[in-house]
């Protein structure tokens, strides 16, 4: 059973009640869209961007954005891509899903691998998004998130898994 116990204009919370090894429990869940998160690597390079995340400053982390009401999470994958970084990928090859902050929000992230990728142009960016894309050594931005200068949770997982199941650590 949910409800929902508070509304704001981004993240409800809804509060989940269920029995489990018959007791009641009770969880408050917030509720936020899904998210596709790209990872673009050719030539022992990857893309990423800069983006500032206010209140907490500058942010270098992988392009990524919210699934959009009635969108798919590749199409999501595409689009994003391209706003976020100015290359077109002919082809987005599903990687791996995972829950956000599992046991607080029902957010999945939806990581996918940009393939045969050119740049096409200029970004598209909402009026509250300010990013600049850098090409960055993987090596090296591994390096980042080693020492700890890596923050945005996603990039760090997806770039993790990706590096491992790729044997580049």
């Amino acid at each position: 059973m949910k409800r929902k116990i508070l509304k704001s204009k981004n993240f409800p919370i809804y509060r989940y009640t269920t029995n489990i090894s018959g007791k009641k429990i009770s969880r408050d869940i917030i509720h936020k869209q899904d998210i596709s998160i790209i990872i673009a690597f050719k030539n022992d390079s990857i893309i990423t961007i800069s983006q500032n995340r206010f209140p907490n400053g500058n942010s270098l982390e992988l392009p990524s954005g919210l699934v959009e009401k009635h969108e798919k999470p590749i199409d999501a994958a595409y689009r994003e891509f391209s706003e976020e970084t100015g290359y077109k990928a002919k082809k987005m090859v599903p990687f791996f899903n995972f829950y956000s902050w599992i046991g607080y929000s029902n957010q999945k992230v939806y990581c996918f691998i940009a393939k045969d990728y050119t740049k096409s142009g200029k970004l598209d960016l909402d009026n509250n998004e300010f990013i600049s894309t850098k090409i960055v050594n993987f090596q090296n931005f591994l390096k980042l998130i080693k020492n700890g200068k890596i923050h945005e949770p996603c990039t760090i997982i997806a770039t993790l898994t990706f590096a491992m199941k790729k044997k580049l650590i």
